[in-house]
C-alpha cells in the first residue's frame, strides 16, 4: 500500500513539474514578441509617444539592460567615419512594417564574436537617428539555421518614427564600450 501512494505522488508532482515547464515555456513566448505584425496598435497608440517609452513599454527588460536611456538623441547625426562593416558580424535587416501612421516597426538579428550588442538605431540617408531598438529578442531556429548552439535570442526589434515612406533606413548596431556602430544593412521602403 505504502508503495502504491509512493508512486501516486510521484506521478503528481512529475505532472506538477511539466505543468509549470509549460506554463514558464508560455510565459516567455508572451513576454518576447519576435513578429511584428502580431503587435497591437492600441499599445503603441499615441503618435507623441516618444520612440525610448515605447520600447520600454514593450521591451522593459532588455531596455533597462541597455543604454538607450542615457545615449540616444533622435535626430543625433551620426559621423560616417564611426558606422563600419564587421566581417566577424552575423545579422541581418528583415523586416519592417506600418504600425501606424508615421510608426514603423523593424526586426532582424544580428550574431557577432565581440560583446553583445547595447543596442540598435535607425538612420536615414543622411545618417540622421530616426529610430532605436534592443537586442535579446528570441529568434526560434536561429541556432538551427545558423548551424550554431544557443544563439536564438540574438534577435532585435525596434521602432522607427518616419514620414517618407521611399527612404533608405540603416539598422546600425552598438556595441557595449566601442565607439564605432556596426551596419546591419540597408532597407529600403
Amino acid at each position: 500500500m505504502k508503495t502504491k501512494i509512493k508512486i501516486l505522488l510521484f506521478l503528481f508532482n512529475a505532472v506538477l513539474v511539466y505543468l509549470l515547464i509549460i506554463l514558464v515555456n508560455s510565459e516567455f513566448q508572451n513576454h518576447h514578441k519576435t513578429n511584428p505584425e502580431t503587435l497591437s496598435v492600441s499599445s503603441t497608440s499615441s503618435e507623441n509617444k516618444s520612440i525610448l517609452s515605447i520600447l520600454k513599454d514593450e521591451y522593459e527588460d532588455l531596455y533597462t539592460r541597455s543604454s538607450l536611456n542615457s545615449s540616444y538623441k533622435e535626430d543625433q547625426i551620426i559621423d560616417s567615419s564611426k558606422i563600419e562593416k564587421d566581417p566577424g558580424v552575423l545579422g541581418n535587416f528583415d523586416t519592417i512594417s506600418n504600425v501606424k501612421s508615421d510608426l514603423f516597426v523593424a526586426s532582424g538579428w544580428l550574431l557577432t564574436q565581440k560583446e553583445k550588442p547595447d543596442y540598435i538605431v535607425f538612420v536615414n540617408e543622411k545618417n540622421m537617428v530616426i529610430g532605436a531598438g534592443v537586442h535579446g529578442i528570441n529568434r526560434k531556429g536561429l541556432s538551427e539555421a545558423l548551424g550554431k548552439k544557443d544563439v536564438d535570442d540574438n534577435g532585435w526589434i525596434g521602432y522607427i518614427k518616419i514620414s517618407d515612406k521611399n527612404m533608405n533606413i540603416r539598422a546600425l548596431s552598438k556595441i557595449r564600450g566601442e565607439d564605432e556602430y556596426i551596419d546591419l544593412g540597408v532597407f529600403n521602403k
